[in-house]
C-alpha cells in the first residue's frame, strides 16, 4: 500500500483541528461553532490520524468528508470523497421535487446544465418548480414592474429594450429594469456633455464647444441634429461638419 506522505495528511489534519478548535478560524462557526469535534483518539494523536488515513482508501485529489455533517470527526464517520461527492453530502444543500421527482439542487444542475446559482436564483424570485430547469424562452416567466405584470417578450416591446438584454439580467440574478431610467438618462447626458469640434465643409477647424447643447444654441439648432451627425447618420449638420474632441 502506498505511504503518502506526512506533510499532505498533516495539512489535512491541522485544518480539521483549526475548524472545530480555532474561534478565529474563518469557518469556525460551521465546524465548532455548532458543535463538531474530533475524537479523542484523533485530537491527542496525529499518528493515529495519519495510520487511519493510510488504511482508509486514501489518494491522491480526494478530500477528508463526514458521513453525517450533523457529527464530528471519527473513523467511524469520516471517509475519502471526490470533492464532487463531498459537496453533494453538504448540509446546505436543497432537495427540489420536479414532476414529482425529487433531486438535490446539483443534481438536477448537472441533468438541466443550468448552474445551481440560476436555479437558486430562480427560486428566491418564486418561480415555479416545473420551470426551474428551463431555458428563459421557453418559459412564459412574468415580471413585475411598477405595478405592472408582463413577460420578457411583452417588456422588451413595452421599453424597447432588447429582449437579450432583460433575459442576460435574469439569467444573472440582476434587477431587470432596476435603475433603468436613470441609465438611460445618465448616458444620453453624457452623451451631450461632451466637448465637441466644428468643421466646414473643406475640413477647415472653427470652433470646440463645451456641449452639444452649447452649440445648438448658439446656432439656434436642434440639438438632435448635431447629434446625428457625430453619430455618422448625416453628413452635415446646420452647414457643418461636428466631431467629438
Amino acid at each position: 500500500m502506498k505511504k503518502y506522505t506526512n506533510y499532505e495528511h498533516y495539512r489535512r489534519y491541522k485544518s480539521m483541528i483549526n475548524r472545530c478548535y480555532n474561534k478565529n478560524h474563518t469557518y469556525y462557526y460551521n465546524y465548532g461553532g455548532r458543535g463538531i469535534t474530533v475524537c479523542d483518539e484523533w485530537k491527542n494523536d496525529y499518528q493515529k490520524f495519519c495510520d487511519w488515513a493510510n488504511s482508509s482508501g486514501y489518494k491522491e485529489g480526494l478530500t477528508l468528508d463526514r458521513i453525517d455533517n450533523n457529527k464530528g470527526y471519527s473513523p467511524e464517520n469520516c471517509r475519502w470523497a471526490t470533492r464532487k461527492e463531498q459537496g453533494r453530502n453538504q448540509r446546505t444543500n436543497v432537495k427540489i421535487t420536479i414532476n414529482g421527482e425529487t433531486k438535490l439542487m446539483c443534481e438536477w444542475a448537472e441533468i438541466s446544465g443550468i448552474s445551481e446559482g440560476n436555479i437558486s436564483k430562480r427560486i428566491k424570485r418564486g418561480w415555479s418548480n416545473k420551470d426551474l430547469l428551463k431555458p428563459l424562452k421557453e418559459t412564459n416567466h412574468y415580471i413585475k414592474h411598477n405595478g405592472e405584470r408582463h413577460t420578457i417578450v411583452e417588456w422588451s416591446k413595452i421599453l424597447s429594450i432588447p429582449y437579450t438584454t432583460i433575459s442576460q439580467r435574469v439569467a444573472k440574478g440582476l434587477q431587470p429594469f432596476e435603475n433603468h431610467d436613470d441609465i438611460r438618462k445618465e448616458k444620453a447626458r453624457q452623451a451631450t456633455s461632451k466637448k465637441i469640434r466644428q468643421y466646414d465643409l473643406n475640413g477647415n477647424f472653427i470652433q470646440e464647444w463645451s456641449s452639444i447643447v452649447e452649440a445648438s444654441r448658439h446656432y439656434n439648432m436642434v440639438a438632435p441634429s448635431i447629434s446625428g451627425n457625430l453619430r455618422g447618420k448625416t453628413k452635415t449638420a446646420g452647414g457643418y461638419v461636428w466631431k467629438y474632441v
